[in-house]
Parts: structure tokens; C-alpha cells; sequence
């Protein structure tokens, strides 16, 4: 279609309704602004347009050439739910082309398409998915089915919530197939390349347009851009640009009128006598159009209910509520105190803290200080742990509103060795017997005459004793991580 594009649109829809699409419909009789799609939704039900039009294109031979297009189209679309839309739109044109006065060429073309749009609403933003599938043939009315060319676009629109203004914006991307119309593109004239509208090269589909309401008239402007790609593609500049200006007109709830002028705001590519072909689009185009909308499947919304206004109820003051008494502030006190070894040296370790309202695990720094706040009054008890240090209880007083102090010094875990042995009669037979270790006053029994224990190491007198009465007496020195083995052979005292 041409660049340029004057179009009047009416739209039909049950006058009892009082929702209206958020934005009119185009020649594709689906929302948006001209060649902008709008990712609006519509109620469900049908659509239909009608449009023609008149563009012009001035001297692109540079032979006094002049060409001259008039173009129609016819569409439908079918909502079978507010967000799915199926279409189908039939256009057709016929071009002259005269030289120095002279007609040189003129022809009728005609190209259907199909149309699917699914929309996607995100609040005052809407997404919208369309696929195109066009069907270019060299003369109308005809098909040429190895031509098909499909495009794929995203819509977005920007549609806030009570305001007049709407704004979309389109991208996609062509497969253009439209060239395979002709067999042999080499054997047309200049002439019969600047009118066929054919396209060797694929095509990124950009767009952007706006629509404000006011009233019954909505003002549209947008801006299209049909930037051809591939190999040997004509330069950004010579891809198809269009700007359109226009607005419709609402003359009842169920008719409005549209009106959009387009225009090719850059000059137009050269024409090659041989090679790709590219669309050569009209300076300017004018089209009028009629719309007609119909809802099917609702029923009228019934006029809301009058009430009369009631008067005010009596409202009765609160009643004054004093504010309840802040809690008693609780009756606690604190501890603090240095954790260190028996010389005096600050040690890192850990502290349980056991008091009536409930348990305070403290940790001391390098320092070896510690302390606690919020401790219940009364006798708290203090369970102190340092690696390689014997663990240790303490108790202290707590009293309210005050701090107690404590020092805890942790004598360090002494090495052990092992003592072991057995209590056998010189015929060899276990006896039972109790093993006394001196000082410590460690008491061991045999089992089937063994013994084993632990005890720090140093010099011990062993007093071995059987149930017989003999008595045996040993001195022993238990080495550090050491084993020391003591085996008594005992006579029987009554011998």
C-alpha cells in the first residue's frame, strides 16, 4: 500500500452500549492508529472495513514520468473472545504511469491477507502478538501461492487509565517472497519496476504512532519505517518511510468518520533497469474508508438505580478512654568479670549464664572480659569453658539496679597416662583383688584379675590386697601418654 494514505473509517456498534475499543479501528478493521496495530482489546463480535484512495508519485525515471495510483481495500476480523482477533483483508490498486504526457503503462493488482492478533493486558500496558500472511500475484484477481510472504510483529501500547492519550509502537520482521510474482524480473521495463510494488529483500518492520480523544474526535499521528535487509539491499535511506497525520470523527456512539493523510518524507531510490526489485511507494496518498462494528453476545446494561439521599446518621462522640498505665519497668541487674588461666593470662572461651529468667550464653574476646545485662536478681550460676582448661562452676549474687563483678582463672587439663595390669597366684590363676593408689587414694578391682585406669602422670605406691589376706606393695611412675604395666604375682597368706 501507499505511504501516504487519507482515510475515512466508520465504525457500527450497539448503540446500548456504552464501552467503546479503546481505539478505532483501521482498514485492517482491527484497533490502531493507520499502518500502527494497537495492542487493544475489543468486545466480542465482527468487524468490517471499506476503504479507497488516490496517491501520486512524482518523476522517479528521470524521463518526465508522472504515476498515478488508485487503491481500494476490503476487510473483516472476528473476535471470538475481547483478546483473539482473526481477519482478513483483500486489497487491490491500479497504476498509470504516463511519460512527457504519454500513457506508458497501467495495471490492476491484487493482494489478499491474513490476519491473527492476540493480546496480552498488563495494565495500562498491552502486548499484543500479530502474524501476517500475504498473498502478492502479478494481476488481480489472482493468487500466487509460491509468493507468499508472512510477517511476524509485537504491538505495545501505552494506554494509562482516564487519559485521552494513546501511544503504540510496532516491530517486526517480513519474509518477503512477493518477487517470486515474477518469473523473470529482468524482462520488465523501468516503467513496469517503479508501479509492481514487489520486493526482492526481507524487510524490519518499525513503527510508532499516537492517538489523543476528545470528545467525539480523535487525533493520529504516526511514523513507519520498512527497513530492507539482506544482500545487496538498498541503503537505509531508500527503504519505504512513511509519516501519516489524520483523525477521526464520532458521530454517534455507533459511527465515526476517519480522515489520515500520509507522506514519503525522502526522495525516491533509483530505478535499475536489471536486478533486485524494491517497492517504489507514492509521494502522497489519500483514502476514505467505512467501518462497521457489531457486538454479539451481550446484553444491555439497565439503567442504574436513583436512591434518595438519606440524611446523615447521628453519630454519638466515643466514649473517653483513658490510657492504660505504661508496665513496670523490670527489676534487673547485670554481671560482668575477666576469664583467665592460672597465671593471670586473659583467655577466649565460652560462659553459661543459668538465672531465673532464663538462660545468657556469653563469649569473651581476647581480652578475656565478659558480661551480661538484664540478669533476674538472686543467686545466678556461671559455667565457664576454655579449650584445653578444666571446666568450671561458679555462683555469684546478682542484685537489682547494680553490677556484679567476677574473675574466673581455669587451671589447665593435665596430660594422662595409663596404668593396667593383672593380680595372678604364682600358679598363674586370676585373683581378685583391690589395687590402692597412693596419694590419690584411688581404689581399683580386678575382673578375672585385670585392672586398667587413667591418672595424671607422676610417681604412685600401689598397695595390692586379695581376698585371702596377702598384701603386696609397689612403687610405680606413670609416664605422659604413656602405658605403665604393673603384673603381682600374690602367695596365699595362709602359707
Amino acid at each position: 500500500m501507499a505511504p501516504v494514505a487519507i482515510g475515512l473509517s466508520w465504525i457500527a456498534a450497539a448503540s446500548a452500549f456504552a464501552e467503546e475499543p479503546e481505539l478505532g479501528d483501521t482498514a485492517d478493521a482491527l484497533p490502531g492508529v493507520a499502518r500502527v496495530g494497537a495492542a487493544s482489546r475489543a468486545p466480542v463480535g465482527l468487524a468490517f472495513a471499506a476503504s479507497g484512495g488516490y496517491g501520486y508519485t512524482g518523476a522517479v525515471l528521470d524521463e518526465g514520468d508522472s504515476h498515478q495510483r488508485i487503491a481500494g481495500s476490503l476487510a473483516a476480523s472476528a473476535w471470538p473472545v475481547p483478546w483473539l482477533a482473526v481477519g482478513l483483508r483483500l486489497d487491490g490498486r491500479y497504476d498509470s504511469t504516463s511519460i512527457n504526457g504519454v500513457k506508458a503503462f497501467d495495471g490492476f493488482v491484487g493482494d489478499p491477507r491474513l490476519l491473527l492478533r492476540a493480546i496480552y493486558s498488563l495494565g495500562s500496558v498491552n502486548l499484543a502478538a500479530q502474524l501476517t500472511v500475504w498473498a502478492p500475484a502479478a494481476t488481480a484477481p489472482s493468487i500466487d501461492f509460491s509468493a507468499i510472504t508472512p510477517d511476524l510483529r509485537v504491538l505495545g501500547t501505552w494506554a494509562p487509565a482516564g487519559s485521552p492519550l494513546r501511544v503504540s509502537a510496532n516491530l517486526g520482521y517480513r519474509l518477503d517472497r512477493s518477487a517470486a510474482t515474477v518469473s523473470n524480473p529482468d524482462a520488465l521495463t523501468r516503467v513496469e519496476r517503479s508501479t509492481i510494488g514487489l520486493s526482492s529483500f526481507d524487510a524490519v518492520l518499525l513503527g510508532v504512532g499516537a492517538s489523543y480523544r476528545t470528545h467525539s474526535v480523535e487525533l493520529l499521528a504516526e511514523a513507519t519505517w520498512d527497513l530492507l535487509v539482506g544482500s545487496g539491499a538498498p541503503s537505509a535511506i531508500d527503504s519505504p518511510l512513511r509519516v501519516a497525520l489524520g483523525g477521526r470523527w464520532a458521530a454517534t456512539k455507533s459511527l465515526a468518520a476517519q480522515l489520515l493523510v500520509e507522506l514519503t518524507p525522502h526522495p525516491q531510490p533509483a530505478i535499475a533497469a536489471t536486478g533486485p526489485l524494491v517497492p517504489i511507494e507514492p509521494l502522497f496518498m489519500v483514502t476514505l474508508g467505512l467501518n462497521a462494528r457489531v457486538r454479539l453476545g451481550e446484553k444491555p446494561l439497565p439503567p442504574p438505580p436513583v436512591e434518595l439521599p438519606k440524611p446523615p446518621p447521628k453519630v454519638e462522640p466515643p466514649p473517653k478512654v483513658e490510657p492504660p498505665p505504661p508496665p513496670p519497668k523490670p527489676v534487673v541487674g547485670a554481671l560482668k568479670g575477666r576469664l583467665t588461666g592460672t597465671s593471670g593470662a586473659p583467655l577466649a572461651g565460652t560462659l553459661a549464664l543459668h538465672a531465673a529468667n532464663g538462660d545468657h550464653a556469653l563469649t569473651t574476646g581476647a581480652d578475656g572480659h565478659f558480661e551480661a545485662s538484664d540478669v533476674a536478681p538472686g543467686e545466678v550460676t556461671l559455667e565457664a569453658k576454655s579449650p584445653g582448661y578444666v571446666t568450671v562452676t561458679r555462683t555469684v549474687t546478682i542484685a537489682a539496679d547494680a553490677v556484679a563483678e567476677i574473675d574466673i582463672a581455669l587451671e589447665p587439663e593435665l596430660p594422662v597416662g595409663e596404668l593396667r595390669g593383672t593380680v595372678h597366684s604364682f600358679g598363674g590363676a586370676p585373683l581378685a583383688a583391690t589395687i590402692r593408689l597412693e596419694p590419690l587414694g584411688l581404689e581399683l578391682k580386678t575382673v578375672e584379675g585385670a585392672f586398667s585406669t587413667t591418672v595424671a602422670p607422676g610417681s604412685y605406691h600401689v598397695v595390692v590386697t586379695t581376698a585371702g589376706g596377702a598384701v603386696q606393695k609397689r612403687q610405680i611412675k606413670v609416664e605422659k601418654n604413656g602405658v605403665t604395666v604393673l603384673n603381682v604375682e600374690m602367695r596365699d597368706a595362709s602359707k
